[in-house]
């Protein structure tokens, strides 16, 4: 019984961390809540924030931007407009 309470321990808190996280996500890449989530679905952001969670919690949001960043360009894709150079 106590395992089960842990595992919604972490739910919980995975939970109210991919919701703090959504403002960030907007300012960072000018998004409305709209874009965000079609973002968090087209690139599965939402399965690579539960497995990374833990590490996440010993990085700064600017850290965990820049990993989820990392994932989409890994996946073809881009949330911010590049530069022209």
């Amino acid at each position: 019984m106590e395992k089960d309470i842990e595992y919604d321990d972490r739910e919980d808190k995975l939970l109210d961390f991919k919701i703090s996280l959504i403002p960030y996500l907007m300012k960072a890449w000018n998004k409305d809540n709209f874009e965000i989530s079609t973002i968090l679905e087209r690139y599965q952001l939402l399965p690579y924030i539960d497995a990374s969670y833990e590490i996440y919690q010993t990085m700064g949001v600017q850290g965990i931007i820049e990993d989820l960043e990392e994932f989409i360009d890994e996946q073809g894709g881009c949330v911010r407009e590049r530069k022209k150079s």
